[in-house]
């Protein structure tokens, strides 16, 4: 929501201001936060109802309308994406709350002060949305023989990568509850082994997220700029 109304505020404030500019850390893994900022600069007007924006961009990411992905996505913007459930988040712990310092898939790193943030979104509703995106990937894929655009693929696995991470996290933070006793440490251990194996499982099929793909690509990119400057 902010973000599709605070530039026009800031650019009402004062006629020196001609754009936005974004520094994404040189990833790409919020593609339709990047959009909206980079199509905001283009409009004289915030959108109405993000609902269109997201319509639109469901469309153009995946070459077609899915129904079934404008439904998950409308839920991620209204959940993940919200400026208005995190706010309170943010004015409690800063401007930057860092939730995957502290991750039961890639575990909490030993002998620091990090401490879990608790999800300001409703984790059932993301579920909701992964779900809906796997259906319309399996509607994609029964009525194209050519299967499903990588971009579709990449969402499906990215979304459910953060279902997982967050369930493991309520995993994580069972087993180390110093009450517990051995056998249910030993019941958590378990669960926990199992899911970082259905996250390693589910990861393994978008090469997007293997580093033998990116390595390479990184250092072409890197051998490149030397070369150029």
């Amino acid at each position: 929501e902010d973000l599709n109304t605070l530039p026009f505020k800031a650019k009402a404030q004062t006629a020196s201001v001609v754009g936005t500019g974004a520094a994404p850390e040189g990833i790409d893994q919020n593609p339709i936060y990047y959009t909206l900022l980079s199509d905001i600069n283009w409009r004289v007007k915030p959108f109405a109802s993000l609902k269109q924006f997201v319509r639109n961009w469901t469309h153009e990411r995946y070459g077609k309308e899915l129904p079934k992905a404008i439904q998950a996505w409308s839920l991620l913007v209204d959940t993940v994406y919200s400026s208005k459930s995190n706010a309170a988040l943010i004015k409690r712990v800063g401007e930057f709350a860092a939730e995957k310092d502290f991750d039961g898939i890639v575990a909490l790193p030993m002998r620091t002060n990090k401490k879990y943030i608790q999800p300001w979104y409703d984790l059932s509703r993301v579920k909701q949305a992964w779900a809906l995106l796997r259906d319309a990937a399996v509607n994609y894929q029964n009525k194209d023989i050519t299967g499903i655009p990588q971009t579709l693929n990449y969402d499906l696995v990215n979304v459910g990568r953060e279902v997982l991470s967050k369930l493991s996290n309520r995993v994580y933070l069972s087993m180390t509850n110093t009450s517990r006793t051995a056998n249910q440490v030993y019941s958590d251990g378990t669960k926990l082994v199992e899911l970082s194996r259905d996250t390693d499982e589910l990861l393994c099929t978008e090469k997007s997220f293997f580093s033998i793909y990116n390595i390479p690509e990184s250092k072409a990119t890197c051998s490149w700029k030397q070369n150029s400057f």
